[in-house]
């Protein structure tokens, strides 16, 4: 990406431009022109891009304010420095999101496979010790509600024996744990123990 958004320059134009930032007395036109010559005798494509980053971009990302690239010193008499620069500002701005959305993507995929051996490890931790965790709870509770053969059992076991059901912070939002209550509290008013009272 950056050896591509490098070669659509136009080095020649960049050059001249270069030297005419250089004789200016402004410091900022100075600092162009620096940035113009690390741009083109960078050791690396990095630096390189980088330095053209510098140059037309705010450090965010995003184009510099087109009227405070160069001065008005310098731009009244070479406007063609201003419109070069602005050319380049939305193709670099272009490039420099996508090699950002990559190093998004490649940093997602080393957390991902971290995350996938965590989880490896911790099953198989808890297999060894015959364990479970209260996410494990949860699933068990309803299989043994819901999905199960023993489901009609265990609610008729239950039938009469629940009065009221206390549901706290986190069951509020945890549709897992409301479909437990659900299948309590449908026993509430089904068959000969339903209660009169809601």
């Amino acid at each position: 990406i950056r050896l591509a958004f490098l070669k659509g320059l136009d080095w020649r134009g960049l050059s001249d431009a270069g030297a005419i930032l250089a004789q200016s007395s402004s410091s900022t036109d100075r600092g162009l022109a620096n940035a113009i010559s690390e741009a083109i005798n960078g050791i690396s494509v990095e630096d390189r891009f980088t330095a053209m980053c510098r140059l037309l971009l705010k450090q965010d990302g995003t184009a510099r304010n087109p009227d405070r690239l160069v001065t008005k010193k310098v731009n009244d008499p070479h406007p063609q420095i201003r419109e070069i620069l602005v050319d380049l500002q939305e193709p670099c701005a272009q490039a420099l999101a996508h090699i950002k959305a990559l190093a998004v993507r490649d940093a997602t995929v080393a957390l991902v496979a971290v995350g996938l051996a965590v989880i490896e490890r911790y099953t198989a931790f808890k297999q060894d010790a015959s364990a479970y965790d209260y996410a494990d709870l949860i699933e068990r509770t309803n299989e043994l509600l819901t999905d199960s053969g023993q489901a009609a059992w265990v609610l008729y076991k239950l039938d009469k024996g629940l009065d009221h059901i206390l549901i706290d912070e986190a069951q509020d939002t945890s549709p897992e744990q409301w479909d437990i209550i659900t299948a309590l509290t449908d026993e509430f008013f089904s068959g000969e123990g339903a209660r009169d009272q809601q």
